[in-house]
C-alpha cells in the first residue's frame, strides 16, 4: 500500500499549499473556463477553481511529470483544484502526455487491495500495477475524509478530449469511496472507533487545465 499512501500524502501538498486567488462564480451553472474543474457530487453542483500544483506559474496551471515517485508508471498528468470550502478534487492519469491520442477513455474498476504486492519482480504485481491507469480523488474537509476511485467498490471513467498546447480537456464520472471515522466517538472507551465505508457519486464532470511540464515533488531512490 505504499503507492496509495504516497499519493494521498502528496495530494494536499501539491494543491492546498499553492492555493491561488482566482474568484469562483456565484451561480449554480455548469459553465467553466480555463483553470476550472466542475462536476456534481451527490447531485450538488461543485466548481473547483482555486489553487494549483506549481509555485512558479499562474494558479490555473497543473502539471505533467515524467519522473513522479508515487506513480505506478513513473509518469503522471495531475489535474487538481480547490473549491471555496477548501475541498479538493484531483484527477491523476498515469500515462505519457505525448502518447495520448484524444479522444481517449480510461476506465477505473474496483481493485482488490488484498492482492497487492510490493515486489516489482513478481509478475502478478506488475499486472496489478498496469491496471492502475488513472485515479479520481475528492478530499472533503467537512468530514476530513478522502474519497477515491481506487477502492474495492470504486469505479470511474475519465475521457480526454484534447491535449493541444498542453491544455488538457475532458470529462469524468464515477463512484468514490472512503473509510470515515466518527469524530464524536466516546473517549471513555479504550477501543478505537470502527471506520464506516462512505461513498460519493460524481457526475457531469468536466475540466480544462493548462499543464506545465515540471517535477514538483523531488524523486528520491
Amino acid at each position: 500500500m505504499k503507492i496509495y499512501q504516497k499519493l494521498v500524502a502528496t495530494l494536499l501538498i501539491s494543491l492546498v499549499a499553492f492555493t491561488g486567488c482566482k474568484k469562483d462564480d456565484e451561480d449554480d451553472s455548469i459553465s467553466y473556463e480555463l483553470g476550472d474543474i466542475v462536476c456534481k457530487i451527490d447531485g450538488v453542483q461543485k466548481k473547483f477553481s482555486l489553487g494549483g500544483s506549481s509555485s512558479s506559474v499562474q494558479s490555473n496551471v497543473n502539471h505533467y511529470d515524467d519522473n513522479y515517485f508515487a506513480s505506478p508508471t513513473g509518469k503522471v498528468i495531475q489535474v487538481g483544484r480547490v473549491d471555496e470550502a477548501f475541498s479538493v478534487l484531483t484527477i491523476d492519469i498515469f500515462k505519457d502526455l505525448d502518447q495520448i491520442k484524444a479522444p481517449q477513455t480510461y476506465n477505473i474498476e474496483p481493485m482488490d487491495y488484498e492482492n497487492f504486492f510490493e515486489d516489482e519482480e513478481n509478475e502478478e504485481d506488475m499486472m496489478y500495477l498496469n491496471g492502475k491507469e488513472a485515479m479520481i480523488s475528492f478530499v472533503n474537509f467537512s468530514n476530513y475524509s478522502t474519497y477515491m476511485s481506487w477502492h474495492p467498490k470504486g469505479n470511474a471513467s475519465i475521457t480526454i478530449t484534447s491535449t493541444a498546447n498542453d491544455i488538457i480537456e475532458g470529462s469524468f464520472e464515477g463512484w468514490l469511496y472512503a473509510s470515515v471515522v466518527d469524530m464524536d466517538f466516546n473517549m471513555d472507551f479504550d477501543d478505537d472507533p470502527e471506520p464506516e465505508v462512505d461513498s460519493v457519486h460524481v457526475t457531469e464532470g468536466k475540466f480544462k487545465i493548462q499543464l506545465v511540464r515540471e517535477s514538483i515533488i523531488p524523486y528520491y531512490n
